[in-house]
């Protein structure tokens, strides 16, 4: 996931032996492929898989593809960036532990194959992976002895891998339902360029969850589940599937499966929306992830969208994305790759609002500066609350980070210059600095949380700021005129102690009761009354700051001659 402008347009790719390969780490099956340098005299009869090619060079699946499964753990991805630990042979160990174990395997496989040393890689995650699961994938990488080139959606190298190929133009839906996670992304291919436009998903919605359907319909154990599986994977092109104990037909299945397909074409429809495209645009529907063989699923997308392609193996196309991309880093390339962020970056300021940053589907890299003062007067410290997510308010989003500026030198309020820049990098991670103008005092953050979202939260983020739409503008208007509030109580209480004999005893009076009047409605919920009665206080003290304008104006003036 990234801007990569990996040479410039109409370079000849420096060929060299070095290998670098492309892993599709999922949670059902993961698969390593490498772009190979081959002479034109060279058939393809003895690759085990070919996809993209052109006259000197040939992608090429390495081997089988391998279960990501380590000493019967199966589905260790659903727990990436978090830290629940596996109980494993009376000990517990990570998720970061457990993959670094399969791509370990992976790396063996391609070398075996290879008959070389490998260690340069560009590994694939899902688009919906937030920075807690990107850091452990790297983390594990890290361990099983790979040098992370970059990390990519995987439906972003599924569309890298089709538009090589296909050398497709226009533009296309990438519709991803993996074991674990379904994402979909929508791409503009033109001429060498591949930008996304546009991305969708949830991170805990795959063919997992179809199995655990069958599962629970049947009343198996948990140790059936690859029965389960060999269920659903056998009713794709047969009608009816029986075992010794159980039998299943496709109807059955599909009144099973029926909520968990409606829900992707809803995610698939909302990012259509978000990307702001027409739909009768959409050139092609490329299906990823084994579990789009289902019949159903292909129909409801039909009905929903367009007939989708089903001329390509889903099993294998993200692994080979992965490996165009890989050998673009290592050897050069024409091709740009624009990839986006999947959710929006904010800030917490004052009423608790979330001041967005860094918008969902915004290009990455992506870098931007903000400017922030103090509010109080000898402030010598500013905290900073980074928050993930599209609602309104802070309090609602997910809390990425703190951390505080300090040892700022104590100045009269909005005196010291803060200035704040907001790094999202080609693999999605975020690294933000601060820095006081005046004192050079600065502070580096990279945000590598120590725990990831728990199940249902990547995709309620989004869904929930469309169903909270209406109370969560209600929320920020009652946030934003509580700060005006708060703003104007603490100027007024500060006027008052500068000039206090500019006013009399009952004037003073006056004002100090409109204000304890206001303190005390700002503690209800009631918008209405708050901004009336701000009103009525920066109406009866107009008189006053109007005053303290014109004290101070005579005494710029005195003694001086105006001409």
């Amino acid at each position: 996931m990234s801007l990569l402008q990996i040479s410039e347009p109409n370079t000849k790719p420096n060929y060299s032996k070095e290998y670098a390969i492309g892993i599709d780490l999922g949670t059902t099956n993961s698969v390593v492929a490498c772009y190979r340098h081959v002479e034109r005299s060279e058939t393809s009869s003895n690759r085990s898989f070919d996809y993209a090619q052109d006259d000197a060079r040939q992608v090429e699946v390495l081997g089988p593809i391998l279960p990501s499964i380590y000493e019967k753990i199966r589905s260790v991805k659903r727990l990436m960036g978090t830290n629940q630990k596996i109980d494993i042979n009376e000990a517990q160990i990570s998720a970061v532990e457990v993959s670094s174990k399969i791509l370990e395997k992976l790396k063996k496989q391609a070398e075996d194959i290879l008959g070389e040393k490998v260690s340069k890689a560009v590994i694939t995650v899902p688009a919906h992976f937030d920075n807690a699961a990107r850091n452990d994938t790297k983390a594990a990488a890290y361990i099983a002895g790979l040098d992370i080139l970059r990390l990519i959606n995987e439906p972003t190298a599924a569309a890298v891998a089709y538009g090589l190929d296909e050398k497709a133009e226009g533009i296309y839906l990438i519709y991803d339902f993996g074991g674990g996670t379904f994402d979909v992304s929508i791409l503009r291919m033109e001429k060498g360029v591949f930008q996304v436009i546009a991305t969708g998903g949830d991170r805990d919605l795959g063919g997992d969850d179809i199995d655990y359907k069958i599962m629970d319909h049947l009343n198996m154990k948990e140790d059936q589940y690859f029965l389960a599986r060999s269920a659903k994977e056998t009713l794709s092109h047969k009608d009816i599937w029986q075992d010794s104990n159980y039998s299943l037909s496709r109807e059955d299945l599909e009144i099973l499966i029926h909520p968990l397909i409606a829900k992707t074409i809803k995610i698939c429809e909302q990012t259509i929306l978000e990307s702001k495209i027409d739909p009768k645009t959409i050139k092609e529907i490329v299906l990823v992830g084994g579990s789009t063989r289902i019949p159903l699923l292909k129909k409801m997308i039909t009905e929903s969208i367009k007939k989708p392609l089903d001329n390509i193996d889903p099993d294998r196309v993200v692994a080979i994305g992965a490996a165009v991309q890989a050998d673009a880093l290592v050897h050069g390339s024409s091709n740009l790759l624009i990839d986006v962020s999947s959710l929006s970056i904010g800030l917490e300021v004052m009423g608790g609002i979330n001041e967005k940053i860094i918008n969902k589907n915004s290009p990455i890299p992506y870098n931007v500066k903000k400017a922030f003062t103090t509010y109080q007067n000898g402030q010598t410290g500013i905290i900073f609350h980074i928050v993930q997510g599209e609602r309104e308010m802070a309090v609602d989003c997910r809390s990425l980070a703190k951390f505080e500026l300090k040892n700022i030198p104590p100045m009269k309020a909005g005196v010291p210059k803060v200035e704040v820049i907001f790094s999202l990098d080609a693999d999605g991670l975020l690294t933000i600095s601060a820095k006081e103008l005046f004192s050079g005092t600065q502070q580096i953050v990279e945000v590598k949380p120590t725990y990831g979202l728990n199940k249902q939260e990547v995709e309620n983020m989004i869904e929930q700021s469309y169903i909270n739409a209406k109370k969560d503008m209600l929320a920020l208007n009652l946030a934003k005129h509580k700060v005006i509030a708060q703003t104007n109580i603490k100027n007024l209480l500060e006027a008052i102690e500068e000039d206090k004999e500019i006013l009399d005893r009952s004037q003073r009076q006056e004002l100090l009761s409109l204000v304890t009047e206001l303190e005390i409605i700002l503690n209800t919920e009631d918008t209405k009354k708050i901004e009336e009665a701000n009103l009525n206080l920066e109406k009866k003290s107009a008189s006053f700051i109007q005053a303290r304008l014109n004290q101070k104006i005579n005494l710029a003036l005195r003694g001086k001659k105006l001409t």
